[in-house]
Order: C-alpha cells, then sequence, then structure tokens
C-alpha cells in the first residue's frame, strides 16, 4: 500500500511539474490575471508533496529494531513495576506472606503434574513459582483467588522476578481486562491498543508497514499477564475465556474461583493451563506482616495484643480473623492503624464487636483516608516547582468519591484522565458506553497514529485550495462586469486571516472533543468541587499514599473494593450521583450488537 500511495504521489507531482514548466512558457494559454495564482498553487502542491515524503522518509529512517523495541519495552516496565509495588507497600511494609496451592487435574482441567501442593509466596522475589512456571510446558498459568487475596500483587511479583532474570525472552506485561469486550474486540487486537495507549513512544512507532504493538503481540515478544478476568461483564465471560483458548502462546489470567469456574463450566477449561489457587493468610503469615517496624523505626507491641485476640475461638474473635486473613483488609488495617507511631493497632478490637465481617470491612475501608491524608500522614506531595500540597481529608475523599462514582458510571475502573468525560475525541457512537468502546476509542486513535498531524493540515489545505479555484474560475466570468483591481495589502491581510480561520477549523476539526474535556475536567468540576485544580498532581500523591497506583498510562484505585465503597459512599451523599448512576446503568442494560 505504501509503495502504490508513493508511486501515486511521484505521478502527480510529475504532472504538477509539467504543468508548471508550461504555464510558465507559456505553451497553455491561460488569462494573465490567474497566470501567478496557478504558478502559486503549483508550486506550493510540489513543496507539499516533497515535504510530506521527507516526513515519511525521517519517519522510517527513525524506526527500531524489533529487539530494541523489546529492550526499550522491558525497562520501562521493569521501573513501572517496582514503582508500583513501592506505592502498594505504603511505608515499606514487608512482602505480603501470600501462600498459594497448585489445583490439580481432578479439581480442574489444567496439563501440570507432578508439582508441590504448597508454595510459600513470602520471600522476596517469588523465586519459587517463577521457577516452578518455567516447567510449565506450555507457559500458561492461572491465578484463582477470592477479592482482595493478593492476586494483583502476586502477578505484580512474579513480572518483577522474570524480568530481573536477564535472560531473553517475552516482556511479561499486565493488562487489566476488565475493560475488555471480545465481542467487539480481538485479545490481539485489544493487546495491541493498550499497548500503544501505555507506551505509546514505543509501541506507536511503525516497523515496515505495520505497527510495533502488532508486532510485538503477533510476534509473541510479550508474555501478557490479563488480571481482572471475573472483572469482565459476566454475560462476556464465556466469549472470552473462548478468545484466550483462541490465543496459542504463553499467558497469565488472574480471576476471583466463582467467575473462572463458571466460564470453565458453559465453555471448558484454558486449554493446557495450569491452575494456582491464593490461600488465606495464617495466623502465622498475620504476624510477619504486622510485626515489622512503623513509620517512626519502632516495633509496634500493639499488635501482639491483636495477635493474640484473633488466635481465640469465641465468635467475635472468629470475625476478626477472618478480616486480616485477607490479605486486602490486613494491608488496610495495617495503613490504618500501624503506620505511625501516634497509631494503636488495639483499636481493632472495638470493630470486632460489629455485626458483620462486611461491617468490620467497611470500616476499615472508612479509616484508611483519614490514616493517609490526616494531620500525621507521612508526607505531603510536592510539585515540580517545589511547592508542597496538603489535601484535606474532606476534600480528598470528595474528590476520590467522584472519581469512583465517575468510573461506576462508565463501567471501568481506569482513571484515564482525558476520558473523564465520554468519548471526549470520538464521534457519536451507535453502541451504549459498555466497558469496551473505550478500547474501541484506542483503536481508532491507534490508526490515526499512523499519521501525522502536519500530514494532514497540508492535504487539508491543497483540498480546500483547489475547490477555492475550481469555485472562482467558474464563477468569476459569469460576472457581468470584470470586479475593480484590489490593492496587494489587502490580498496579504484576507490572505492571512483566511489562513487563521483554516488552521482554526483544522484543530477544531481534529481535537475538537479535547474542548469538552477542557471545560468540564480542567474548570466546571473544579469549579464545582468535583475534582482539583491540580489533577495530575494530585492523582500522582494519591498514588504516593497507596489509595491509587499506576498502571501504564492511567491511574487505578488500589483495590477495586475500594473504588466500589468510595463510589457508594459518594452516591449516599450526593443525590444527583445516584440520578446520574442509576441513568448509567440503564443505558449499559441496553443491549449491544457485535461488530
Amino acid at each position: 500500500m505504501q509503495r502504490i500511495s508513493r508511486a501515486v504521489a511521484i505521478v502527480l507531482v510529475g504532472l504538477a511539474i509539467g504543468l508548471l514548466g508550461n504555464v510558465v512558457a507559456d505553451w497553455i494559454q491561460v488569462p494573465n490575471r490567474w497566470r501567478p495564482w496557478i504558478v502559486l498553487m503549483l508550486v506550493g502542491l510540489v513543496l507539499a508533496a516533497v515535504g510530506a515524503e521527507l516526513i515519511t522518509d525521517r519517519r522510517q529512517s527513525d524506526q527500531p529494531s524489533i529487539d530494541d523495541a523489546l529492550s526499550n519495552l522491558a525497562d520501562v516496565v521493569r521501573r513501572q513495576c517496582w514503582q508500583t509495588e513501592r506505592q502498594l507497600r505504603v511505608d515499606g511494609a514487608p512482602a505480603m506472606p501470600i501462600r498459594v496451592r497448585w489445583i490439580s487435574e481432578q479439581e480442574t482441567a489444567g496439563s501440570l503434574r507432578d508439582l508441590p501442593s504448597t508454595l510459600d509466596a513470602k520471600t522476596a522475589g517469588l523465586d519459587q513459582i517463577v521457577k516452578e512456571y518455567a516447567r510449565i510446558r506450555s507457559g500458561r498459568l492461572v491465578i484463582v483467588g477470592e477479592a482482595g487475596s493478593g492476586k494483583t500483587v502476586l502477578a505484580l511479583r512474579f513480572a518483577i522476578d522474570y524480568l530481573s532474570q536477564g535472560a531473553q525472552g517475552p516482556v511479561p506485561l499486565i493488562f487489566n481486562v476488565g475493560s475488555w469486550n471480545p465481542l467487539v474486540m480481538g485479545l490481539e487486537e485489544f493487546l495491541s491498543a493498550v499497548l500503544v495507549r501505555d507506551y505509546r513512544t514505543i509501541a506507536a512507532r511503525t516497523h515496515g508497514d505495520e505497527l510495533m504493538a502488532d508486532v510485538l503481540v503477533q510476534g509473541r515478544g510479550i508474555l501478557p499477564i490479563l488480571d481482572g478476568f471475573d472483572e469482565i461483564e459476566e454475560h462476556l465471560q464465556s466469549a472470552a475465556l473462548l478468545q484466550l483458548n483462541s490465543f496459542a502462546a504463553p499467558m497469565l489470567v488472574t480471576s476471583r474461583p466463582d467467575e473462572f469456574f463458571r466460564a470453565v463450566a458453559e465453555v471448558g477449561a484454558v486449554s493446557a493451563a495450569a491452575v494456582i489457587s491464593i490461600d488465606s493468610l495464617s495466623p502465622d503469615g498475620v504476624e510477619t506482616y504486622v510485626g515489622g517496624p512503623i513509620a517512626g523505626g519502632e516495633i509496634d507491641t500493639g499488635w501482639s495484643v491483636v495477635i493474640e485476640r484473633i488466635g481465640r475461638t469465641d465468635p467475635m474473635a472468629r470475625k476478626l480473623a477472618a478480616v486480616l486473613s485477607n490479605a486486602l483488609m490486613l494491608s488496610l488495617a495495617r495503613t490504618a492503624y500501624g503506620r505511625t507511631p501516634r497509631s494503636d493497632p488495639r483499636e481493632l478490637l472495638k470493630l470486632a464487636g460489629l455485626p458483620s465481617i462486611m461491617h468490620i470491612e467497611e470500616a476499615l475501608m472508612a479509616a484508611l483516608i483519614p490514616s493517609v491524608y490526616g494531620p500525621h500522614a507521612r508526607r505531603p506531595s510536592k510539585s515540580l516547582t517545589g511547592r508542597r500540597h496538603r489535601w484535606s481529608n474532606t476534600d480528598a475523599e470528595r474528590w476520590l468519591g467522584f472519581l469512583a462514582s465517575r468510573l461506576d458510571d462508565l463501567g471501568v475502573q481506569d482513571i484515564a484522565w482525558w476520558e473523564l468525560v465520554k468519548h471526549p475525541y470520538l464521534a457519536p457512537d451507535p453502541l451504549p458506553p459498555t466497558k469496551i468502546q473505550r478500547a474501541a476509542g484506542l483503536g481508532h486513535s491507534l490508526r490515526m497514529a499512523r499519521r501525522t498531524w502536519l500530514q494532514h493540515l497540508l492535504l487539508g489545505y491543497l483540498i480546500m485550495g483547489e475547490i477555492g479555484y475550481v469555485l472562482v474560475r467558474f464563477l468569476v466570468p459569469a460576472a457581468p462586469y470584470p470586479p475593480p483591481p484590489l490593492p496587494l495589502a489587502l490580498w496579504i491581510v484576507v490572505g492571512i486571516f483566511l489562513l487563521v480561520l483554516m488552521t482554526v477549523i483544522e484543530l477544531f476539526a481534529y481535537v475538537g472533543g479535547w474542548g469538552v474535556w477542557l471545560a468540564k475536567v480542567r474548570f466546571a468540576y473544579p469549579l464545582t468541587g468535583r475534582l482539583p485544580w491540580a489533577l495530575i498532581r494530585f492523582l500522582e500523591d494519591a498514588c504516593d499514599r497507596g489509595v491509587l497506583h499506576r498502571s501504564g498510562a492511567v491511574y487505578r484505585f488500589r483495590h477495586a473494593r475500594l473504588q466500589d465503597w468510595l463510589a457508594r459512599s459518594y452516591r449516599a451523599e450526593h443525590w444527583w450521583a445516584r440520578h446520574t448512576h442509576e441513568a448509567a446503568l440503564a443505558e449499559r442494560a441496553r443491549p449491544s450488537e457485535p461488530v
């Protein structure tokens, strides 16, 4: 295709040069008053074509090799994984003592034999699991665990240890698949679109006639870690599992067990895949995690009272033990009640008197924001200008609640700051705003990335110039009297005005939806108190405080359960948020057609 377009361009430029020579030599009869304009138009056409060709040649000369792209991608992913793990382990918390067990072939249709029944993953680096993974001939592994059991943390630490081996091979990348609709977009297409979104400087470049993201995905240059299979809409999970089976390459998948095994019962197991299950934390694991130094460098002895209490058998103790056996809840408890010398873990004993486990869990989530944004928080954020910002508990909880509610309305979990308004740069879509439409927009922008805005602008000027010439050429002779001559200065003023006008029109046509984003996210939302003025700074600061974490180009809440709790709390206090959420649910409930 590229060769054909280049050949056509050469022919057109040749014709333009020939026509220009004939006009200048007066071999073609042209009215004198039109001669300079035709000459200028033809010269502009030739210059525009030559400029576009130079731009294309420069882009092609800058194309990296596949090995260079993989090496650069591995470096970027390694840094991001370490940063994400640091953000999730607030105040230098020790590694979560996650324990896993391999599920036998009798329990599910795996392909693994003679592996240990229990692996201890509390050692830094997760050496055992990575080494055992190397024994899986297919390289396909499914990790199942209850909500908050540590699936994402396990996947993250697996990626870190896999990269630290330094061996040649695919680059492990974590993909949050909750926004994937397999009826709209194939798995490889989805992976490519996310690659372009999160690693544009590497994946959006071309390799020959193909996009580098497509080359890396189809050439098995990446090891996809598909996190959150259970977050895919329930009616799409069977179709998603079929897509996983058709993707005959190594991969990791994380999911809650109920959603995964329900899909397995409908369409069959993931072909040639081993399955491991994350167990609940043991009392010894709880003691190991909370028994380390706190923010002030001291050892908190208050946890010993809590550990002793959860070892009892009375109902209140069993409730608290069940809550703290969950990795997410244990992490929240340590953050809220053990992050500073002023904290007292024994306050957890009061929560044991709440009516149910769910009430205790919600109390822990409610304690998170005050503990990380309170007066004794670890540190305020610091902007690039050196100014320090201290966000109040009330403001932070309101802003985070609005973000969580907004994500719920859109049916997603990724905080993409450019998508906080519906479809900020896409034309109206006949499909309802389901989760995957964000990815469909990524596919659209992926193809737009193949051209530069300068080439579009030059092409627009040329087309408008040709149309203007044709209109004037055929309309002016019909005038009964020739127009009076206009001074050159007036022509220059009119030309500059038209140039500015066309540039503005082009820019609004290209990024018009961003005007909506600018008006709402940068002005309307901060003015109404729904978001801070310094949005990106606030999001980065929330990552440092362990409330959010960054995943590629987007932000996510520490856990989906935290997002859900913040959204429900925000809607409980704002009637308009409840109304908006109900309307969004009704709109998403409308069936969508496969494309």
